[in-house]
C-alpha cells in the first residue's frame, strides 16, 4: 500500500482539506535551528531535545540519525521559518549571548 508522509512541522487540518502547522513540531524545528546556528553537533542536538522532553513524531527519543534525517525538511522550511517572529526573538537572544 502506498502512503505519503505528512511533512514534518505540519498536520492534517480538522476538516481534512489541507495541511496546517503543527505547533509542537514547529517548536522542535525552531529549537533545532537554534542549535545548528550555535554549531552544536547533531548528537548534542538530539540529547538536548530529549532533555527538554521532546519526542519524535512516533513518540521515540531523538537520536542523531533522527535529527540528521530531518535536515532536508529544515532546508525546505528554512526560509519561511527564519522569517518568523519566534526566530527573530531567538536570534536576538543568540546575538546577546555572543556579545
Amino acid at each position: 500500500m502506498w502512503r505519503e508522509e505528512i511533512p514534518y512541522g505540519t498536520q492534517i487540518s480538522s476538516d481534512c482539506r489541507y495541511l496546517e502547522e503543527n505547533p509542537r513540531e514547529q517548536t522542535i524545528i525552531l529549537a533545532i535551528f537554534e542549535m545548528i546556528v550555535q554549531d552544536r553537533p547533531i548528537s548534542e542536538i538530539a540529547a538536548t531535545l530529549n532533555q527538554r522532553g521532546f519526542v519524535t513524531r512516533d513518540g521515540a527519543d531523538w537520536t542523531a540519525s533522527a535529527v540528521f534525517n530531518l535536515l532536508p525538511r529544515l532546508i525546505e522550511v528554512g526560509q519561511r521559518t527564519l522569517a518568523t517572529r519566534e526566530w527573530a526573538e531567538i536570534r536576538r537572544g543568540l546575538m546577546r549571548r555572543a556579545s
